[in-house]
């Protein structure tokens, strides 16, 4: 890997700066792996930056490219593929690359030929990328902090435990030479700036992505919705400030040719900020703008930001030191005679900027090659790991799931069928009814199953049918020689969701949509076998009790009035209908509302026509992830009031019906019902599934979809995988399938005063 860095100039304006005390570093205890960085291109080669005072011992001359200083963090801790995963993920979302596919890309080039649980991988995969690494794991044990006295010069040795105090010395210096990368190493620095400061100090403020979420890059390419909630943005993050404890006795920092990517900042800090002189090597500051992930025995270093000395000006390419040796513990006499020049705005600072990240506007090529399929999954876990934002309620279960599915892609390497399959079965870790896969490539479906069952009990029924060999009430013992138990479990793997959603989502797809034997049992107990076709009209339980809007004069109560607000219904309303809904709402004893679907606009001006304008929705959040930390932002609470309810609004009894397939805005739009206690829910929990989606895409024209943000109930309690809850909870029995009998609009009348 060919990875440049121009030297800074020389420093002129030599005058010794005041020291000011350090900001916190931005932490690097995070939930994304933290990584480091290098440059794949070839710019120009630079000249090696000179030191202040030559010496007798100094080293060969200084190399420009940034993976020759650098010295690797601690080893992986996970599998080698889920490793990798989050490796990927600080390179996709976070690092100089910009394009998302591309970065995916050089993954699967990385993995056609080596398995993601091969050593060898992440090598590969360095080697392509911009900004990047590779390294041998190096030690991480943190031996005890330390101070020793060196002819008058304290050397501090940042550790475990707090420093010795220093006393009658004349000058410091700060031995990072060893310093290990991790949280407890980040923490013994900072212990160590604050002893050998004086004052207020402050970090470097660093330009780096911010993202919201993962921008969508499938969903909005599948309808007229362009969903641009999510983002990754260049921010620049300020440093914070450190008090300092010490002197302002004249202060050094010991470096080496090679050093850890937190060693490297430690030392560009105390020499931008604390006007510390570097005696060693000079510093490579895209090591010291580098996050490091162990994979294995070895890593990678993921350039994520760049440093600026204040306002947009960068940190030089290249740190000189002051004194440039070999032997750093020789030179500390020297310490007290030296003059820091300040670090100049207007040093050398070729490495490229962090820019926004740029979301693809169209798909990629189609492809199976076992390297896209591998990366396709290692595209979904890095997407997931970083912006799924509920494995507290679910479980974090996905780097289990990610090993599983790559040891089943390889049972059949290049087949697209598979790839497709196991992406859907790593979705299905997430327990999200957003969750699923999507292939570009595959062509829509022409045939449909001829009939769609329900789940009542531990059997799965004919509710709707499509053939008149099948009637509702039928149940399904049998498919194709499968037991339908049996086949609801293989199905089961491959739907995410909660699981009232998934036994209704396996309900609808227990009788594929193709020629099958299937063997039923009547309502009276008598079975038999029919080979049916797939029919050319799609069935599904949305439809299954879809009545027009009216009152339910034919179920015995002629003034109570049924609206079903299904958007995809036959009957679902429109805007124009809104005048004469409101004028017959007004005549009616109570009002049944049917949430069993997906409401549009107008399910929200009916909602604000019957409930209170104070009505508030569900506890939202977003998640912002940056390099250093992972976090969920609240946002406001909404209002129903946004939708300016009519001052003459409905105000008598109001049920509203829900199941399984009440889902995302759905649930939105319960959840304002039920905060003021409008009104009873009947039927069954809704699905869980609430928040705007989004959508990763994957190599070879895959993608995943998953909920892209964090929402909970009003009072804080999980609603993810939950759903809401009935008041009360109805469900119809085979005799009412068969019969065509609503069960829950018959009770939700029941329910009316």
């Amino acid at each position: 890997m060919a990875c440049v860095l121009l030297a800074s100039a020389s420093m002129t304006g030599r005058a010794r700066f005041a020291r000011r005390a350090l900001r916190r570093h931005l932490s690097v205890t995070t939930v994304l792996p933290l990584l480091v960085a290098c440059s794949d291109a070839s710019p120009s080669s630079p000249s090696s930056p000179t030191p202040d005072e030559p010496t007798d011992d100094s080293p060969p001359s200084f190399d420009p490219a940034p993976c020759a200083h650098l010295v690797g963090g601690g080893r992986g801790e996970h599998s080698l593929a889920s490793d990798l995963g989050r490796a990927h993920a600080l390179a996709r979302y976070f690092s100089v690359e910009t394009k998302p596919r591309e970065t995916d890309a050089k993954l699967a080039d990385a993995l056609d030929t080596i398995s993601p649980n091969s050593p060898d991988a992440v090598k590969g995969y360095a080697q392509r990328l911009s900004g990047a690494c590779f390294a041998a794991a190096g030690a991480q044990a943190l031996g005890p902090s330390s101070v020793t006295m060196h002819d008058g010069v304290a050397v501090v040795v940042p550790g475990t435990g707090d420093l010795p105090p220093i006393t009658n010395a004349k000058s410091v210096a700060v031995d990072l030479r060893e310093l290990p990368d991790s949280p407890e190493a980040h923490d013994a620095l900072e212990r160590a700036m604050v002893a050998v400061v004086a004052g207020d100090l402050r970090l470097l403020n660093a330009e780096m992505r911010s993202c919201n979420g993962q921008p969508d890059e499938v969903y909005s390419l599948l309808s007229t919705i362009d969903i641009t909630q999510y983002a990754c943005k260049t921010t620049t993050e300020k440093g914070v400030v450190l008090t300092g404890k010490g002197t302002s006795l004249p202060l050094a920092v010991l470096s080496a040719p090679r050093m850890t990517p937190l060693a490297a900042w430690g030392a560009i800090t105390l020499r931008a900020r604390a006007g510390a002189a570097i005696i060693g090597e000079s510093i490579s500051t895209e090591i010291a703008e580098s996050r490091w992930v162990g994979v294995g025995d070895a890593g990678l270093a993921v350039r994520t930001k760049r440093l600026l000395l204040g306002g947009k000006r960068p940190v030089p390419d290249v740190v000189a030191a002051d004194i440039r040796t070999v032997d750093p513990l020789a030179h500390l006499a020297k310490i007290e005679q030296l003059e820091v020049a300040e670090l100049s705005g207007d040093a050398e600072a070729a490495r490229p900027a962090i820019a926004p990240l740029q979301r693809p506007k169209d798909w990629g090529a189609e492809s199976a090659r076992p390297g896209d399929g591998r990366a396709a999954l290692i595209a979904a876990y890095a997407s997931a790991r970083t912006f799924f934002s509920y494995f507290d309620i679910v479980g974090d279960t996905v780097d289990a799931r990610l090993d599983e599915c790559l040891a089943t892609l390889d049972t059949k390497p290049g087949d697209r069928w598979t790839i497709y399959r196991t992406i859907s079965r790593f979705a299905e870790a997430l327990h999200d009814g957003h969750a699923g896969s999507y292939d570009k490539y595959r062509a829509a479906a022409k045939v449909y199953s001829p009939v769609t069952t329900l789940p009542i009990g531990s059997e799965l029924v004919v509710a709707i049918s499509k053939t008149p060999l099948v009637h509702p009430g039928d149940v399904v013992i049998s498919v194709d020689g499968v037991p339908a138990a049996e086949r609801v479990a293989d199905l089961s793997d491959l739907i995410s969701g909660s699981p009232q959603k998934k036994v209704h989502i396996v309900a609808e797809a227990l009788v594929p949509a193709k020629d099958s034997v299937v063997v039923l049992r009547a309502p009276d107990g008598a079975t038999r076998t029919e080979t049916l076709s797939p029919s050319n009209e799609a069935s599904s339980n949305f439809s299954l009790f879809d009545r027009p809007r009216g009152m339910l004069t034919d179920l015995g109560a002629a003034d109570v009035y049924y609206v079903c607000l299904d958007t995809y219904g036959k009957h679902a309303p429109t805007v124009e209908d809104l005048p004469d809904i409101r004028t017959q709402m007004a005549a009616a004893r109570g009002v049944v509302l049917d949430m069993r679907g997906y409401p549009d606009a107008v399910g929200w001006e009916v909602l604000a026509h019957v409930a209170n304008s104070d009505s508030f929705g569900p506890k939202m959040a977003e998640l912002m992830v940056t390099p250093d930390r992972r976090e969920i932002v609240p946002q406001p609470t909404q209002l129903l009031s946004m939708w300016g309810p009519a001052a003459s609004g409905y105000a008598g009894p109001v049920v509203v019906l829900t199941g399984a397939r009440t889902q995302s805005q759905a649930e939105h739009w319960t959840s304002f019902f039920v905060s003021k206690k409008r009104g009873k829910i009947v039927g069954g929990a809704t699905s869980g599934a609430n928040g705007t989606i989004t959508g990763v895409q994957l190599p070879g024209g895959f993608g995943m979809t998953f909920t892209g943000m964090r929402v909970d109930n009003a009072d804080g309690s999980p609603f993810h995988s939950h759903g809401i809850a009935p008041d009360v909870e109805v469900a119809p029995t085979i005799t009412d399938l068969r019969d065509g009998k609503d069960t829950v609009l018959l009770r939700a009348i029941q329910e009316i005063p």
